[in-house]
């Protein structure tokens, strides 16, 4: 069984953020245990058009609250939210009930 853990959030400089997720942000999800992590943006959604869409993958629902945890925990990810203007809007855990296809 495997988990996803999601934060959407609004971004007031997105291409800075994204410089930060390429520089070493998806590297930092990775060495905390997630096994794929991803950083998109809404095109068309209504009120949601706009908002950053972090996913991450994990093997068990203690890798993923304990790799949450410790990315939060690196002084670097508040410093790169304060830089880029980044404002949490939601955050989600889900269990993943059936996958099909290539990651």
């Amino acid at each position: 069984m495997s988990y996803m853990s999601v934060l959407q959030c609004r971004v007031a400089d997105v291409g800075q953020w994204a410089g930060i997720w390429n520089d070493w942000g998806q590297d930092l999800a990775l060495s905390k245990g997630a096994t794929r992590a991803s950083l998109s943006q809404t095109i068309m959604g209504g009120d949601q058009a706009g908002l950053v869409t972090i996913s991450f993958m994990w093997d068990s629902i203690d890798a993923a609250m304990g790799g949450v945890a410790a990315m939060n925990a690196d002084s670097r990810v508040g410093e790169a939210c304060t830089e880029a203007g980044v404002q949490p809007v939601q955050r989600s855990l889900l269990q993943i009930q059936q996958e099909r296809g290539v990651g």
